[in-house]
């Protein structure tokens, strides 16, 4: 289950791990990308026959078949998806932000003001999975920020064309304009247009490697919201923790994906000896496939620290994307750690977090979480300054502001100033 391990060299050696992709898969993207720049629907149809073995037709899914897969979904289960809509757009209203005017001590007058972005495209990963609850974390932030125009590409399953489940979530959220395709030329698509599908102004959601890679490719084109590869959890439990709860929301996270990194750290060996234990136990009850073995396994470890302070250290050193504290007062640690979503205490479940809490699932992974924080109205929204300077002002401090200019030898900043007091 869990390797142990207890030296900075096998560490070290687990993190360089995390941020390698081969030169195979790069080349691979850079072909699908620009192929799709260059050959816009033709290539989507080749990639889609290629990696998922479907031949499609038209790329947007009919009014129609959104319609009909409102009736695929349980009347409990659309009374679940509304209660958890309600719990995001609460938490996410709260974010809108106000812009400000400040009057300078000459009068000068500038403001800070918000606007959103005109169109963004979504990306809602498929495959095993149809993650509608990543549908509600992208669409929302979006339609509270006011943008204008949505767009959704999803990989088609069996059918042909999106999962029933997410079509009736984005008929729930108001959303028509969604395509049956995914992987990297999905990304390019919406980066660069084709004849079916407009190009955006921005890209967000999460998706598997190929799909982070194309991202970070399209990057200088069009902007995105992070690169989200797959996805971590650190647990960092001392003596009160409970065994099993951890082992639970280990699986919880390695069955996203074979290459989820599931992590323990803790000072207490015995913790980490159980939890194995349990791990062992729950994958053999646990009606799941191989992924979540595969990712324990494989990526998982755990970490038998020899103080808080190396803890501490590890913990900001992954920056992951999930840090459950499953400590005795996990409130003191908040400010000390680095990580994108941060889950207290024994009794909070890290699952709780995807669904329900209403604050945003889609984080940065990869160690990016020093830098950046969970998808959020912000990332639909464009800020921008407005200056007003009447000409009172104007004579007030004409020459300290052609003083500056001209220091810094910009002499057209200063004539364009001298102008405007000698005019009037």
């Amino acid at each position: 289950m869990l390797s142990i391990i207890n030296s900075a060299e096998e560490l070290n050696r687990k993190l360089q791990l995390r941020s390698k992709s081969s030169l195979l898969e790069n080349a691979l993207i850079e072909e699908i990308v620009s192929s799709v720049k260059l050959n816009g629907d033709k290539a989507i149809r080749t990639f889609t026959e290629r990696f998922d073995n479907i031949s499609l037709g038209e790329f947007c899914v009919s009014d129609n078949l959104i319609v009909k897969s409102t009736k695929s979904i349980s009347q409990e289960l659309n009374f679940s998806i509304k209660r958890a809509i309600e719990n995001i757009q609460k938490f996410h209203t709260k974010q809108l932000p106000s812009g400000f005017r400040i009057d300078q001590m000459d009068g000068t007058q500038a403001r800070f003001e918000w606007r959103s972005i005109d169109r963004v495209g979504l990306y809602i990963p498929g495959g095993r999975y149809p993650l509608f609850s990543t549908l509600l974390m992208n669409v929302i932030p979006a339609q509270v920020a006011g943008v204008k125009e949505i767009a959704i590409c999803s990989p088609p399953c069996k059918s042909n064309t999106v999962d029933d489940t997410i079509l009736a979530v984005c008929s729930m959220l108001g959303i028509s304009e969604i395509y049956s395709i995914g992987g990297a030329q999905a990304i390019a698509a919406l980066a660069y247009g084709t004849d079916s599908i407009p190009a955006v102004d921005k890209i967000t959601g999460p998706g598997n490697n190929f799909v982070t890679l194309a991202k970070k490719l399209v990057s200088s084109d069009v902007d995105i919201d992070m690169l989200a590869g797959p996805t971590e959890l650190v647990v960092f439990a001392d003596d009160t923790a409970f065994p099993e709860k951890i082992a639970l929301d280990l699986i919880a996270q390695a069955e996203h994906d074979d290459e989820a990194w599931p992590v323990l750290i803790s000072l207490d060996e015995k913790i980490v000896l159980e939890t194995n234990t349990y791990i062992h136990n729950a994958l053999k009850e646990l009606p799941i496939d191989n992924t979540a073995r595969t990712a324990l396994t494989k990526s998982g470890f755990a970490y038998v620290g020899k103080s808080l302070e190396e803890c501490i250290s590890i913990i900001n050193r992954i920056s992951p994307e999930h840090l459950s504290l499953q400590v005795r007062d996990p409130e003191k640690l908040i400010k000390s750690v680095k990580a994108a979503a941060i889950f207290l205490g024994n009794e909070t479940p890290p699952a709780w977090g995807d669904y329900w809490s209403g604050a945003n699932h889609t984080l940065p992974t990869g160690g990016r979480a020093r830098v950046r924080g969970p998808l959020s109205v912000y990332d639909f929204l464009v800020s921008y300054s407005v200056v007003h300077t009447p000409f009172n002002t104007l004579l007030e401090s004409e020459e300290n502001v052609i003083r500056l200019a001209e220091t810094e030898g910009l002499l057209a900043h200063a004539q364009s100033i001298k102008k405007r007091v000698k005019n009037d």
